[in-house]
């Protein structure tokens, strides 16, 4: 083989074959090749030493000027990705690889827009011959055709340089940045498939727009809004990655946003000392020092503000307020010092602090309590004390839940749990590799409980704490701002004691812990077999299923393949497969089911964010069966919820009514509906669920918290009169023959199918002869409606 061909051959290579690859270049010594291959690895698993591999083996290499050359662009291109996403050294390297790189016959510019990145890094690095400016100068002057992929690169880097041009106190400079972001968005919409992109690059601007406004608040959602949009992004889709590594950035922004406005203000005279003493300066300038070296990871930063901090925490008196706070910057900057510095004695100090943070904040209400925790989960796993971790992050995650009771009413409640679900679905994972399923499932219902309460609770925290009794501290009630306001962390624990002392079943739902014993009992109850969460892929692990049966131990299920589902009609061939490979095929083999019509499973499942959108019932086998013919499938939010609707009882009439899926989940429960069963239509736009939202967002679930024992929720429009034909049979088999809610869907599912269905003498006359419509059996037909509750 030519060594042009090889290069192209290791270029269009997957990911799972190039480690045989490079085995088999090692023995061949082929360095040249192999360099490649580093580099293409490189892409997929960012570590410096793979990099470094790479270009050590193109530096000892031979070869053609013309092989040569074409290796030099992938490495240029990935040192150049590492030098702009802030990868520490210098930028003569990737120079050196420039001088050897020809432009890209097939990517026109592509030698010239690796030039600007090369200076553009050397500017970030303070380098006397770059600049800022002049490296903005330079990507304008660029000229690539239109099609070539750089042209959607251009307006995303200029933006991006902007970003770091404005300073953090120049008002203008970052108002400039807004109206780049904004004019890039609409360049980039006007390309078609880059719009998204340049969504993301907008709300990027707004993180850098809030940091200088000290709004943390306005920081967190559109961070939020930025993984909203990288979730949904195609996976294949080649800046994915890169968007990634961006997102990383802004949460290093984010972090060091806290540790700034942490420094905030100094308290009022009478909760602390007054701003002139020495703990005020020393915890100033150290958290100022900290948020700095973080940008730029500059170490010797960071020693100095973790000197001012450690120092105010040794002059402090020990009954000080604030030293809770200060400790968990402390414990923070420790462990930063550890990553960037490999300081193992800086991550043992971090430990102590972050302990010392939790153990003074005492109470779950307090606001340093549950970050603190996080921190500490988080210097535990590289101390590698996992089962430590794994009960630190349990304890933290109560944390989030009363932030989010102290956010009742507010928007801030629904940022905070979905930061807490996030949160609770990683502990989540450190639990399981601990093999404690059963706290992996209470971290999982806490986070499910902090979005069913955000999602659906109306009244503020005045209204809660008067309903408790506490008309004086309703009175003077004001929210928590920042870690450092003292006075704000009192009042935050009277608070939460009081709600906690009287809880609604609300706050129960929210505060309340959901024993497996509870779960197998309401399974029990309800005639289920399982209850199965669902829990996709994501940045800290792989997709899984944590499972409880009634009747036996329960278990967590790896479910590598179950991501974000695919950008395809819910009700097509391609979501069904996709839907039976990654979850449903693998959880009926672990629970042992075998085909059997007259004994199907019958499975509860809390499928979280988009997930809820896929109709599982509608998982197509290999064999063309469908999920529903071996399984009854009902949905809800959280076990909690599922243990409530066991406790009501069955629906006492048949009778139900149709809700309205156009209203929020508050107008909802304000305005419950009166009846056991509700029917909702598909929401206005077609789809059951947003694709960006989670199911305790939804209308069925906001019905079932409003005191309805059972919803039927239509996804999508069925076509013709099949969704006629699907309500009449369900009520057929529900009253008919007595069947329960789920069952008696699944039996009108399975007579859609049936081409041989037979209508009974009670349908209409006008649902008769559509019932002899082969379309009935089509997925879209069908599938579209799911069973909550009970």
């Amino acid at each position: 083989m030519d060594g042009e061909h090889l290069l192209n051959v290791l270029a269009s290579m997957s990911i799972e074959d190039l480690p045989d690859a490079i085995d088999h270049l090692t023995e061949s010594g082929d360095l040249l090749a192999r360099a490649m291959a580093y580099a293409r690895l490189h892409q997929h698993d960012r570590q410096p030493e793979t990099l470094a591999r790479a270009e050590s083996d193109f530096a000892a290499a031979g070869g053609s000027p013309a092989d040569r050359a074409q290796v030099a662009r992938l490495l240029a291109a990935q040192r150049a990705k590492e030098a702009a996403l802030g990868a520490p050294g210098d930028v003569g390297p990737l120079q050196r690889l420039l001088d050897e790189a020809e432009d890209d016959p097939a990517s026109p510019g592509n030698r010239e827009m690796l030039g600007v990145i090369t200076h553009l890094a050397g500017a970030l690095r303070g380098g006397s011959a770059h600049d800022l400016t002049d490296a903005l100068a330079g990507l304008s002057s660029v000229s690539v055709p239109y099609d070539s992929p750089h042209a959607a690169m251009l307006p995303l880097m200029k933006a991006a340089l902007a970003s770091q041009i404005a300073a953090p106190d120049d008002r203008a400079a970052v108002e400039d940045l807004l109206e780049q972001a904004r004019s890039t968005r609409e360049e980039l919409w006007k390309r078609g498939p880059d719009g998204p992109v340049g969504d993301l690059l907008e709300v990027a601007a707004l993180v850098v727009d809030a940091a200088q406004r000290q709004d943390l608040r306005s920081a967190e959602k559109a961070v939020r809004r930025l993984r909203e949009g990288l979730d949904r992004m195609p996976a294949d889709d080649p800046g994915t990655a890169d968007l990634l590594e961006h997102l990383e950035q802004h949460k290093v922004q984010l972090d060091g946003l806290l540790s700034t406005i942490a420094a905030g203000p100094p308290p009022a005279p009478d909760d602390a000392a007054p701003p002139s003493d020495d703990v005020a300066r020393l915890i100033a300038g150290g958290c100022r020092l900290v948020a700095q070296a973080q940008t730029g990871q500059d170490l010797d930063l960071l020693r100095r503000g973790i000197d001012d901090l450690a120092g105010a925490v040794r002059i402090a008196a020990e009954d000080d307020p604030r030293l809770p706070a200060v400790r968990m910057v402390l414990g923070h900057a420790l462990t930063l010092a550890h990553r960037v510095g490999g300081d193992g004695a800086a991550l043992t100090r971090a430990v102590d602090q972050l302990t010392a943070a939790v153990r003074e904040a005492a109470q779950p209400g307090h606001p340093v309590f549950a970050p603190a925790a996080h921190a500490l989960a988080h210097a535990h796993l590289e101390a590698g004390s996992a089962r430590a971790a794994c009960d630190v992050g349990l304890r933290g995650l109560s944390g989030y839940a009363y932030q989010v009771l102290l956010g009742s009413g507010t928007e801030d409640a629904a940022t905070i749990a979905r930061d807490g679900a996030t949160t609770a679905a990683e502990v989540a994972r450190w639990c399981l590799a601990q093999d404690d399923v059963e706290a992996a499932g209470a971290a999982l219902e806490t986070g499910r409980g902090m979005l069913l309460y955000a999602a659906t609770v109306t009244a503020t925290v005045p209204d809660l704490l008067s309903a408790a009794g506490e008309p004086d501290l309703a009175a003077g009630w004001t929210a928590v701002d920042g870690v450092l306001d003292v006075a704000g962390a009192r009042r935050a624990a009277r608070a939460a004691a009081a709600l906690t002392n009287s809880p609604t079943p609300a706050v129960g739902r929210l505060l309340g812990t959901t024993s497996f014993d509870e779960i197998r009992a309401a399974l029990a109850s309800l005639g289920r077999d399982a209850l199965v969460h669902l829990l996709p892929e994501d940045g800290s692990g792989g997709g899984l299923a944590v499972v409880v049966p009634r009747d036996e131990v329960a278990f967590s299920l790896p479910l590598p393949a179950l991501t974000v589902p695919p950008a395809v009609e819910p009700f097509s061939v391609e979501m069904g497969e996709w839907a039976w490979r990654v979850a449903v095929g693998p959880l009926l083999h672990a629970l042992g089911r075998a085909p059997d019509p007259d004994r199907p499973a019958r499975l509860t499942i809390v499928a979280p964010g988009p997930l809820a959108a896929v109709p599982w019932q509608a998982a197509r086998a290999p064999d063309g069966r469908y999920a529903v013919r071996e399984a009854v499938l009902s949905y809800v939010v959280s076990a909690r919820l599922l243990c409530e609707l066991a406790w009501r009882g069955p629906a006492t009439s048949g009778a139900g009514v149709t809700g309205d899926a156009g209203l929020t989940p508050h107008a909802i429960v304000a305005r419950p509906a009166r009846a056991d069963v509700v029917t909702l239509a598909p929401r206005p736009g077609g789809a059951g669920v947003d694709e960006a939202e989670d199911q305790a967002f939804a209308p069925a679930t906001a019905y079932l918290v409003g005191g309805a024992r059972t919803v039927f929720a239509a996804g999508w429009p069925a076509p013709g009169s099949s969704a006629s034909l699907l309500a009449f049979m369900t009520s057929h088999f529900q009253r008919g023959e007595g069947l329960p809610p789920a069952d008696a869907l699944r039996r009108a599912q399975l007579w859609m199918l049936d081409g041989g269905r037979a209508a009974p003498h009670s349908m209409p006359e006008h649902l008769r002869a559509a019932a002899g419509e082969a379309g009935c059996a089509e997925v879209a037909a069908w599938a579209g409606v799911t069973h909550h509750g009970r």
